[in-house]
């Protein structure tokens, strides 16, 4: 979502594996799949699974981004592989217009800290949800380890300060799970599932080096010592009237 951001760098990351792990399984067993939102494109790898998954089996996939090129860009890989294109919609998420309850499944993967006002882009998307259409969440969270490495080096000065990687990446905040929660509940939504997953020890040009059984070793250790975990999944729904 970030001008300055290159996203094909970012196509493979063993990191973003493991969120679309978590992203297919909740995804998968969330009730039926007849049309998906996903609001942030980045690399495409979550828009390729999903179309992967999802879109060849009957379903339906309409992305949201911010930017053209990056729309693009997608499209051209899914084509590469021969892979059926989703309906793209270049928009903000707290703008843009979308059919009401239209869609049972919404993705915002890794993009609420890119969004200056998330609570109205939650509002928006939730009119677009169907009445039963589930939210899927996924944000880095400031008790991840690495954030504590980089305060002992004094790189940042606390835990939930923005670092010079968070102002290239775009990001507007670092996410606690009760900041997430509250903006979650302002927009009219419900936690129905909040799983911390993912312990990352070092920066990601590090990680990237080691092979997948480590991270696969290391998204264990995130359950594990979820205070100390990288990322957290939210599954919402749209709150009823109490």
């Amino acid at each position: 979502m970030s001008d300055r951001h290159d996203y094909t760098k970012d196509v493979g990351l063993a990191e973003v594996r493991v969120r679309l792990a978590v992203l297919r399984d909740r995804v998968a067993r969330g009730g039926a799949v007849r049309h998906i939102l996903e609001v942030g494109v980045g690399s495409g790898d979550a828009t390729v699974m999903l179309v992967e998954a999802f879109l060849q089996h009957g379903g339906r996939i309409t992305c949201v981004d911010t930017d053209a090129g990056v729309l693009a860009a997608v499209r051209a890989r899914l084509a590469a592989r021969g892979l059926p294109q989703p309906e793209c919609v270049h928009a903000k998420a707290e703008a843009v217009d979308l059919p009401p309850a239209s869609f049972d499944h919404v993705v915002l993967l890794n993009v609420l800290e890119h969004i200056q006002d998330p609570v109205a882009a939650l509002e928006r998307l939730r009119g677009c949800a169907t009445a039963d259409g589930r939210f899927h969440i996924s944000v880095n969270i400031a008790g991840s380890l690495h954030r504590w490495l980089g305060v002992e080096m004094g790189i940042i000065d606390d835990v939930e300060q923005l670092s010079a990687s968070d102002h290239e990446l775009g990001h507007h905040r670092i996410y606690t799970v009760p900041l997430l929660l509250a903006q979650l509940e302002a927009a009219g939504l419900k936690a129905t599932d909040v799983h911390r997953f993912y312990l990352k020890p070092f920066p990601t040009s590090v990680l990237a080096q080691l092979p997948w059984q480590t991270h696969a070793a290391l998204d264990a250790l995130g359950t594990r010592f979820p205070e100390f975990a990288s990322y957290v999944y939210v599954q919402a729904e749209r709150r009823r009237p109490e």
